[in-house]
């Protein structure tokens, strides 16, 4: 413990001292003995641009766990830890609780003027909560069909005798693949989505054990195995956005607009399925999708700007595309410009170039043709 209050000690110094913003993420979860505990990580780029987090909080949140008692344990970390005019963002779970929460933090932050861009970017959901929230919209529309591959992969892996006449089947039928179909955990989807990617191969082993075996009363049919393969090319789509966001060593909030646009492209492209069930499926998560593009686009174009290999015409080409008016790029060029004057005011005088200089590199960045296209 005195190892612990020394380190604790230590980080307050440093953040204090550290003049950049930081950015932090909270998640609250329940333990099995009904309770509630609250978790902050801040992150940070060090002197030498190196993606640094450090967890600030780690305690028992009394009940109820509502925004103000959030609120007021979120606060006091801040407070403590000296950063609290230091704060870029903070990223959370969609919950009602959250919400209100970061509604709090956020009217008490502005009155300071402790934040850029009026508080726009200061709220970011979690990017791997929508998604999982998307997929799972979809999901609960399909249980039948994938009921029946789940329940197939489970009488094979039942009993050594089923297996070992599967595996007569699977070269029998002739298929050649190393490894055999995984059973998933139904309340993680993505290990739904590689247990039919890992069935898909077998289907004609599948249809063989129902033609042997008269105690197998779960092959699917035909049109249920279509169906899987779509869900699967959906489900692996979400999948490797979720892989992407996930990571911890690279920065993240620069992708995140690449993914959701690959999601967003293959939602519109199986929105016209003449697939009734495929139709529907798609039609949940496009409904979910939207509502988080709508209220997430902002915070998720700023880092693509700041990337350098890309311009706001390329952003401007996006948005145009996804809302077909001027609406959502010219919130986004504002946002741009405040964040770039917020800093400006705040760090201008230790910038090695002048500001005349970094004002003419903007410039660059932000000019925008007779089509919107970059000059």
């Amino acid at each position: 413990m005195e190892a612990f209050q020394n380190h604790k000690s230590s980080l307050k110094d440093f953040f204090g001292s550290w003049n950049s913003r930081f950015s932090l993420a909270a998640y609250l979860w329940t333990s099995n003995q009904n309770t509630g505990y609250l978790v902050i990580t801040c992150h940070y780029i060090d002197e030498d641009w190196k993606v640094q987090k450090r967890i600030i909080k780690f305690s028992v949140v009394k009940t109820p766990h509502d925004g103000f008692n959030l609120y007021s344990v979120m606060l006091k970390t801040i407070r403590y830890y000296n950063i609290e005019g230091k704060l870029f963002s903070i990223t959370l779970d969609n919950v009602s609780a959250n919400k209100s929460m970061m509604d709090l933090l956020q009217e008490n932050l502005l009155v300071k003027s402790m934040l850029h861009c009026n508080g726009d970017l200061f709220h970011v959901r979690c990017a791997a909560h929508v998604l999982n929230l998307i997929v799972k919209d979809g999901l609960e529309v399909i249980d039948g069909v994938i009921n029946d591959i789940r329940e197939s992969v489970k009488y094979i892996r039942g009993s050594t005798s089923r297996k070992e006449k599967f595996d007569e089947i699977i070269v029998e039928v002739g298929i050649d693949c190393g490894s055999h179909p995984t059973l998933d955990v139904p309340t993680y989807w993505n290990s739904t989505c590689d247990m039919l990617e890992s069935a898909l191969p077998f289907r004609e082993a599948f249809y063989e054990l129902d033609r042997q075996d008269p105690n197998y009363i779960y092959s699917p049919s035909l049109e249920e195995w279509q169906k899987a393969k779509v869900v699967c090319n959906l489900l692996k789509v979400f999948k490797k956005a979720t892989n992407v966001v996930f990571g911890s060593k690279y920065p993240t909030s620069n992708l995140y607009f690449h993914e959701m646009w690959s999601v967003k492209e293959v939602l519109d492209k199986e929105s016209s399925s003449q697939n009734p069930i495929i139709a529907s499926i798609v039609k949940e998560m496009k409904t979910k999708f939207e509502k988080y593009w709508k209220i997430s686009y902002l915070s998720n174009c700023i880092p693509v700007l700041l990337d350098p290999r890309f311009k706001f015409g390329f952003v401007e080409f996006r948005l145009n595309k996804a809302f077909g008016d001027t609406t959502s790029v010219d919130k986004v060029d504002k946002a741009m410009r405040s964040l770039y004057n917020g800093y400006l005011s705040e760090m201008g005088e230790s910038f090695n170039c002048s500001a005349q200089g970094v004002e003419m590199q903007v410039q660059k960045k932000f000019t925008r043709g007779p089509t919107g296209v970059n000059t």
